[in-house]
């Protein structure tokens, strides 16, 4: 039966194959963690989300991660749509069938815990549901990122981005989104990099961006089920 391991790496909720080597595991999470961190550091996601995602990038390429494929896109809901983001991401990544069935294995896992103990799994810094200090604003920035690790290692990234001034349920990933009530574009990007292992242990990247990790990394990486539970299975 396959299974993965599903992680939220500073509110990247990211499914992990069992089928990537073990040992490649943490290098390509700490990876990750640190293009979450990096971009993070340089410009404010709800902000300015391009942006956000352009230094995420940067960060991935830095870290000897190559562009498979790389897509930016944005579009305002048309009168009377609406748009669920378990759809809106899957629509967009190029998978192939196993890849398909790993990112439905994902979305399971988010019905099975609901999104608000998600949320709460991670530094409140990188929640993805956002609200001003204006307590009278009812208006929500949403800025999502989910990936898939698999073999090779290879992964793909979807992010969206886009307020809203619906109220967000627990089960986040199925809400359906009206057009009326959202303010503005949907941002969308779509990437696929694959580690390039030879000039990784090369440039000794193991070291530098374990050097460039907060020292306790325990509260960012968060598995989403305890041990005594079982891993998303289909």
């Amino acid at each position: 039966m396959d299974k993965d391991i599903v992680l939220s790496v500073a509110g990247n909720f990211s499914s992990v194959s069992v089928e990537l080597a073990e040992v490649w595991r943490k290098d390509v999470i700490d990876s990750m963690l640190f293009a979450r961190l990096y971009a993070d550091s340089n410009v404010d996601r709800f902000a300015q989300p391009q942006q956000w995602y352009k230094y995420h990038s940067e960060a991935m390429s830095k870290s000897k991660w190559e562009v498979g494929s790389h897509r930016f896109s944005s579009f305002e809901s048309g009168e009377n749509t609406s748009f669920v983001l378990k759809q809106l991401i899957r629509n967009r990544l190029s998978l192939d069938l196993a890849q398909a069935k790993q990112y439905e294995r994902l979305m399971n896992c988010f019905q099975q815990a609901s999104a608000s103990e998600l949320i709460a799994s991670s530094a409140v810094k990188h929640a993805l549901d956002y609200q001003g200090e204006d307590q009278i604003s009812t208006v929500s920035t949403i800025a999502l990122q989910v990936s898939l690790v698999v073999r090779g290692p290879a992964l793909y990234t979807g992010f969206v981005c886009f307020k809203t001034g619906q109220a967000v349920c627990d089960n986040l990933f199925n809400q359906e989104f009206k057009s009326e009530l959202v303010s503005g574009e949907v941002i969308v990007g779509v990437t696929k990099l694959v580690l390039n292992k030879s000039s990784y242990e090369r440039a000794r990247m193991r070291e530098k961006i374990l050097g460039s990790l907060p020292e306790m990394t325990a509260p960012l990486v968060v598995n989403l089920f305890a041990d005594d539970e079982p891993h998303c299975s289909s």
